[in-house]
């Protein structure tokens, strides 16, 4: 059920690490009741020269601050929820720089719309999410940079981790099945509408690095985390993955490849069991390059980067380069 929740009420709390001579960089924040985040700077005398850099997670913006006993306050009429991780650094008289990292989180929704027309037909998909269910996933313990060592049982994590117990994931996936009932779309022989429909949602979402949003190289994802803060190639094929499955209930895989042609560039791409269901748009001479076959089943690829892909069209760079790496998840028995 989606819900929103009242102002939270007034929090403070502290945190720090070990560092040197005695010193620990240190800060406490607080919450009021309307969403305005205040944070001090209460570190020992021994460290002096404090600054501060906060990460909007509704935006993916870094801001530097700076100042011993300031600190550094949300505007009123900063955009979204009122979510950060603050990271303080410190320096000590001997010149021994030390920080401290901590998510400041009220409790709120990050809310948006997306409105988007397939086929000439009108969708809208309220995605609503509780910024604590956002902490939770990103602090969830797992492999966030798997390379070649990433296999079936940590993808179906990612991709079953959210589906079986999010609210926020329930409620896209019902809009999306009333939908597709009002539109008359819910048998057979509307599921490569559905599919593509599906996937124009994903690329709607938006495509954005890892180092954009997480400041790290490499950083997989839940979808909860890519509906809160957009994701990668990876990032957003799982989240189509999981919608498949939620909406479609047929085997999904994820396309895994490794220095493309040479280029030292990698991608990964959603792929789905369409059961040879023709592809009208796909010249029959490129099927080799889009669909591969495992296990008896035929995945079809499903490009969710950009705008404009349907389920079969794959990247020129892609033709004639078969995934290094295909891991099937199939729907729960």
């Amino acid at each position: 059920m989606i819900a929103i929740i009242a102002a939270a009420a007034l929090i403070t709390v502290s945190f720090s690490v070990i560092a040197f001579y005695g010193g620990s960089p240190d800060f406490e924040y607080d919450c009021d009741a309307d969403g305005n985040i205040t944070v001090r700077n209460t570190s020992s005398g021994l460290l002096t020269g404090a600054s501060w850099d906060v990460f909007n997670y509704y935006t993916n913006d870094v801001t530097t601050y700076s100042g011993d006993a300031a600190g550094w306050k949300d505007p009123d009429d900063a955009e979204g929820p009122h979510s950060f991780k603050v990271t303080l650094t410190m320096r000590t008289y001997a010149g021994l720089e030390r920080s401290v990292t901590k998510d400041v989180v009220r409790d709120g929704f990050k809310e948006y719309t997306i409105d988007w027309t397939y086929n000439k037909k009108d969708y809208s998909i309220l995605v609503s999410i509780n910024i604590s269910d956002f902490i939770y996933y990103k602090d969830t313990s797992i492999s966030r940079a798997p390379g070649s060592s990433v296999n079936t049982a940590l993808v179906e994590r990612f991709v079953f981790g959210t589906t079986t117990v999010n609210d926020a994931f329930e409620y896209i996936v019902y809009q999306f099945n009333k939908q597709f009932e009002h539109y008359g779309l819910t048998d057979d022989t509307h599921r490569e509408e559905r599919v593509n429909c599906i996937m124009d949602f994903v690329q709607h979402i938006g495509y954005a690095t890892d180092l954009a949003t997480t400041g790290y190289e490499e950083y997989w994802k839940f979808p909860i985390e890519t509906l809160f803060a957009q994701g990668d190639c990876e990032d957003l094929s799982m989240l189509t993955m999981a919608l498949f499955l939620a909406i479609e209930e047929l085997p999904v895989a994820l396309f895994v490849f490794w220095n493309i042609n040479g280029t030292n560039e990698g991608h990964a791409m959603a792929a789905i069991d369409m059961e040879h269901v023709p592809h009208p748009s796909i010249d029959p001479q490129d099927l080799s390059d889009a669909w591969y076959t495992t296990h008896g089943r035929t995945y079809c690829s499903c490009e969710t980067t950009a705008t404009g892909w349907t389920v079969g069209e794959i990247a020129p760079i892609l033709h004639n380069v078969k995934p290094d790496r295909l891991i099937e998840v199939l729907p729960p028995s």
